[in-house]
């Protein structure tokens, strides 16, 4: 039995989270994650020119998505979802084309504490 989430649920989870980008719900998207949240992505280094793409805490992450939820053209969709010991990814195509993997680790209340972001090249 894996710790943590059923298949269900983290499939619910991941279309909550989708859906939450698609809307541009900046509020709801945040809803999604711990206070103490660490994201590790290459758009990280690109958007703010940290050299190991790591943003820590809430606000910071805030900061980071807010860039994304105002962008009219960013829309995601659900591919897949992985589940793991308190822990899930996603898999989705994103506005690009570029297939994208975000896997995330889980605190007890189902709040995402560790992100990592993996990227495809856009497909035209």
């Amino acid at each position: 039995m894996i710790r943590g989430l059923s298949a269900d649920q983290a499939l619910a989870h991941a279309t909550a989270w989708i859906d939450a980008f698609n809307r541009h719900d900046l509020d709801a998207v945040m809803g999604f994650y711990a206070a103490d949240v660490q994201i590790k992505s290459p758009l990280v280094t690109r958007a703010f020119h940290i050299e190991d793409g790591v943003l820590k805490g809430k606000n910071a992450v805030r900061s980071f998505f807010t860039l994304g939820t105002g962008n009219p053209a960013l829309h995601f969709t659900l591919q897949s979802v992985l589940v793991g010991a308190d822990a899930l990814t996603v898999l989705y195509k994103n506005h690009q084309g570029m297939l994208v993997t975000d896997c995330s680790e889980l605190n007890a209340d189902g709040k995402i504490v560790r992100m990592v972001a993996c990227y495809t090249k856009a497909q035209t």
